[in-house]
């Protein structure tokens, strides 16, 4: 009896706690992955457990349904008729790839737990105040992204920074010629990435704020994505930049895109002063970065030779090999 009690009571008081946890797990993604996975699973266990019954009353998830029971029939199908030579010839052209059986069941991971946290999340974002909240905590979950990214271009600081016995990894690597940022990322185009998904969320808490010192900070928080955004490098992350601007404010995004560069050169001459660096950067920016050479210096001869096609070329090639099931 007193074990039921028991059981009870940490059942309500994990019910009370459980949108705090969940609000941790949006704070921790981006800087300290091992801990927002470990909360994101004791959200998806007691989801398992508790409310896998409430997925039924959203009709889009029974797509998702198909789509999982899809994928593990393709991977017993693949399981079958493993053709691990056809694989490796194609892809031997562009990496060096080893497939064997056993990662057929082993790439379900990448995809299974998206799906149940897709479902467990809609536990959390029923409301728009409970998805303006989960936007404010993305951004402050940033908030060390953009101060990793300062270190590393601004003060030279370099790591690997190791915590928690090395379960989490700040990598701040040495920068070198045509390397964008990459921050606490070990590649340029995941801080882009992930920079380039946050800013329409600091876009949007710009439009929706009432109080003028919270615009004020949201102002400060996106034109500060944006200068790291192109800092990074990454053609795919500026293309992100350029399309929510447009997608938010369509054609008076020109009209923003001028105002947030006034906006930087009046915070950054002050800075100059402190941070010599910045100036600096500025210029570098608007004439000489790296990432516009390579959005504009491309010959169209050898486009199709690019890497990326190279791999979409052969993706499509065993796609329509085996249109429905695929490889595995």
């Amino acid at each position: 009896m007193n074990q039921y009690i028991q059981r009870i009571s940490f059942y309500k008081l994990f019910h009370k706690l459980d949108h705090r946890i969940f609000y941790l797990s949006v704070f921790f993604l981006p800087s300290a992955l091992p801990i927002s996975i470990f909360l994101l699973l004791t959200l998806i266990i007691n989801f398992i457990f508790k409310d896998f019954h409430k997925v039924k009353g959203r009709n889009i998830n029974f797509l998702y349904f198909f789509i999982v029971i899809g994928m593990i029939i393709s991977c017993l199908i693949s399981y079958k008729n493993f053709d691990a030579e056809t694989i490796n010839s194609y892809w031997s052209k562009t990496i060096t790839l080893n497939t064997t059986k056993s990662n057929i069941f082993l790439d379900l991971f990448n995809w299974v737990p998206l799906f149940l946290l897709n479902w467990t999340a809609q536990n959390y974002l029923k409301s728009a105040e409970e998805r303006i909240k989960v936007a404010k905590y993305l951004l402050l979950g940033t908030v060390p992204v953009l101060f990793s990214c300062m270190l590393q271009y601004w003060f030279n600081i370099y790591g690997p920074f190791k915590f928690l016995f090395g379960s989490i990894v700040w990598f701040q690597k040495p920068l070198e010629y045509g390397i964008g940022v990459s921050g606490l990322f070990s590649n340029q185009n995941y801080s882009g990435s992930w920079l380039a998904t946050i800013l329409p969320f600091s876009i949007f808490l710009i439009l929706n704020n009432k109080d003028k010192v919270l615009r004020y900070f949201s102002s400060l928080f996106t034109i500060f994505i944006s200068y790291w955004i192109v800092l990074t490098n990454s053609r795919n992350a500026f293309f992100g930049l350029v399309s929510s601007y447009f997608f938010i404010f369509g054609l008076n995004a020109v009209r923003y895109f001028f105002r947030v560069i006034k906006i930087i050169i009046l915070i950054c001459i002050p800075l100059y002063f402190l941070i010599p660096n910045v100036f600096n950067d500025l210029t570098q920016i608007i004439f000489y970065n790296h990432l516009f050479t390579k959005l504009f210096n491309f010959e169209i001869t050898n486009f199709f030779n690019y890497p990326r096609l190279e791999i979409l070329n052969i993706s499509l090639d065993l796609i329509s090999q085996r249109p429905i099931w695929g490889y595995g």
